[in-house]
């Protein structure tokens, strides 16, 4: 009879006919919150917002604060990491996989529990433009006593959440932007170095806001740049214009805008021809003789645009895997031509549609 009473009066006034009245939910004010409310006077304007470290919390300010010096602990990248800003400025035992990811774990900012960061959203920001940024804010840091670091070398390291198996994790590789994988029990080239050098610390969350880099300027390219403008013009420019990244659709190459990347997997040609985007097609057979000769400039440009952070894949050059479809039938229905670019002159000839190739869309409507 006790307890019985005792779950009535749980529910306020259940069984008066009164409503209970609504409670607002209660805010707490983050750390993030209280340092937005305060002084920033003197604070020094870097390219990249820094991230500072008070306990297990994180806060985000647009520049070098003098005042917080000790609180000083990475670069906020546009992509929502936190990587730590110098190898070794957060004093642990063990720079494990399983190390870094308690650490991550451990670590909030605005309230949410920080987290390793998958390779892919490393990658999403991590380009030309996030580098030099990186770089000027770590020499304004050096002006003003900051033992930062950049990205100076192949050490230079982060791992990732990202397993292989139950015993092994990719890493990513700031100097490079390439990722391989290790023991998480150990340290990626932790005997090249003596022991003296190993992975960054990066903790990831969802929904950090940073300062936008902004960019100007254009980049020498091998060839030129096709844009697709809002309002669905295209305008080809002999180089990369850096105001107008987000518009990049493609190269012009062999007198015709042939799209950034290969499809992701070999499909056969029903489905390539389905899967074209609208306006896009599949090269008709012929194709090849006039954008090939530009091949080298044209994965040359690539390897340019994907330093600048644009999702960008070369011509697969293999005379075994890297053929393409075109859209021109065979003589026979169940047949379509291919090429390849391999070799000096490239290669040509029909197969089977249910065969799997790449296949590269193009326009012919884009003129320059």
């Amino acid at each position: 009879m006790f307890l019985f009473g005792t779950i009535l009066s749980s529910c306020g006034d259940a069984g008066t006919g009164k409503t209970p009245e609504k409670t607002s939910p209660v805010v707490v004010e983050t750390l993030q919150d209280k340092i937005e409310k305060e002084d920033l006077t003197g604070l020094v304007k870097t390219p990249l917002s820094l991230v500072y470290k008070r306990g297990s919390e994180f806060y985000i300010l647009p520049g070098y604060a003098p005042n917080r010096k000790e609180e000083l602990w990475g670069y906020a990248l546009q992509s929502g990491v936190f990587l730590e800003i110098a190898y070794g400025k957060e004093s642990m035992e063990s720079r494990s996989w399983y190390s870094i990811k308690g650490f991550s774990e451990n670590m909030k900012f605005k309230g949410n529990q920080g987290r390793m960061p998958e390779k892919e959203k490393i990658k999403s920001s991590w380009g030309r433009p996030e580098r030099l940024a990186m770089e000027a804010t770590a020499a304004i840091l050096a002006k003003n006593g900051i033992k930062a670091q950049a990205y100076e070398n192949k050490w230079h390291v982060i791992w990732t959440a990202d397993g292989m198996g139950e015993l092994y994790a990719y890493y990513f590789v700031l100097h490079s932007g390439d990722t391989d994988y290790h023991a998480k029990g150990g340290v990626p080239f932790e005997k090249d170095r003596g022991g003296l050098q190993a992975p960054r610390i990066a903790v990831a969350y969802q929904g950090v806001k940073v300062e936008e880099i902004v960019e100007t300027g254009t980049v020498k390219t091998a060839l030129p740049i096709v844009y697709q403008m809002p309002d669905g013009s295209f305008k080809v420019l002999p180089h990369l214009d850096l105001s107008l990244k987000k518009y990049v659709c493609g190269i012009w190459s062999g007198g015709m805008c042939v799209a950034l990347k290969n499809s992701r997997a070999r499909i056969d040609w029903d489905l390539a021809m389905e899967k074209a985007p609208k306006g896009w097609e599949l090269p008709a057979n012929g194709d090849k003789s006039k954008f090939y000769p530009e091949r080298d400039k044209f994965n040359k440009t690539m390897v340019t645009l994907r330093e600048d952070g644009i999702d960008a894949e070369q011509w697969i050059v293999d005379r075994q895997y890297g053929y393409y479809w075109t859209k021109t039938t065979g003589d026979s229905p169940t047949w379509a031509y291919w090429f390849h670019v391999a070799g000096q002159t490239g290669g040509s000839g029909a197969g089977r549609k249910d065969n799997p190739h790449y296949a590269r869309y193009l326009r012919k409507d884009v003129k320059r």
